[in-house]
């Protein structure tokens, strides 16, 4: 399994095949004080093996703190239940994660996106104060 596409968005929900997202692509997150709750979701496009067709996937999102310590925030399984369509086009599976973390104070948060024990992406975004 591969990372075709991934991002960060306000809003991401899985519709059969297809991924529908809102407010997607950015790099930073505002808020109006410290501490704040910071939400969004980790959504994309996996490209899977043929002999991971039909087989539940487990797929897990974790965060580093300030220290640099990873801290799982969610997991999902899914099941992909479709077919190759052509030999030169990969089987492709969408997926959107929610996650919610209290941040404390201005900096940059670093994700993990996971299958298994292996690296699929890593993701930041910069969480800062709303201009004044």
């Amino acid at each position: 399994m591969k990372v075709e596409s991934v991002l960060f968005a306000n809003q991401a929900a899985t519709e059969g095949p297809l991924l529908n997202v809102q407010g997607g692509g950015w790099e930073h997150y505002e808020v109006p004080s410290f501490p704040a709750q910071v939400r969004g979701f980790l959504c994309g496009v996996l490209v899977v093996d043929e002999n991971e067709v039909g087989a539940l996937t487990a797929v897990s999102l974790s965060v580093e703190d300030e220290q640099g310590e990873e801290q799982t925030l969610a997991a999902m399984v899914m099941k992909d239940r479709r077919q190759r369509t052509h030999p030169q086009i990969p089987i492709r599976q969408v997926f959107a994660i929610p996650f919610s973390l209290l941040v404390k104070m201005p900096h940059l948060v670093t994700m993990h996106l996971r299958y298994g024990d292996d690296s699929l992406a890593t993701l930041a975004f910069e969480v800062r104060l709303m201009p004044s």
